[in-house]
């Protein structure tokens, strides 16, 4: 019975796929052209895309900005290590000040954000303004 029925499926599948293959053949009509380009390239023109106007984007922020703080502490301490980036540095107390991929640690951050401000990234000039105020010998959250 079963393989009755599996016939009769296969035998109506079969008809409405013949009945309608006119649908999937080509009309008589003619295409139209293809589109042709305005100019032809001049062989040795450069063809690609302009590069973008700016600075090339900081993948860093980038991840961090997207929640990926391993990654972003990843590559901001690799910057730190092979340039000395000041904003790296910034990011790297912003990710300790608030406990983001690593354990959270007011020190560190205070001294991250130091170094960067004496290489001159005026963001975080003192931990005052990161939200955290000192209180010997121990920072503490305002």
């Amino acid at each position: 019975m079963m393989r009755t029925m599996a016939t009769k499926g296969a035998a109506l599948v079969a008809l409405a796929l013949a009945l309608n293959q006119s649908a999937f053949a080509q009309s008589g009509a003619p295409r139209p052209p293809a589109a042709k380009p305005n100019r032809v390239a001049v062989p040795g023109e450069n063809t690609a895309p302009a590069a973008p106007a700016g600075p090339p984007p900081d993948m860093a922020y980038g991840a961090f900005q997207r929640g990926y703080f391993i990654t972003a502490f990843s590559l901001a301490t690799d910057r730190v290590t092979n340039d000395a980036d000041p904003k790296a540095m910034t990011l790297l107390g912003e990710l300790y000040a608030e406990g983001l991929g690593v354990p959270q640690d007011d020190r560190r951050a205070a001294e991250w954000y130091r170094l960067a401000a004496a290489r001159g990234d005026s963001r975080r000039k003192s931990p005052a303004s990161s939200g955290i105020r000192w209180r010997a010998p121990q920072f503490i959250r305002k």
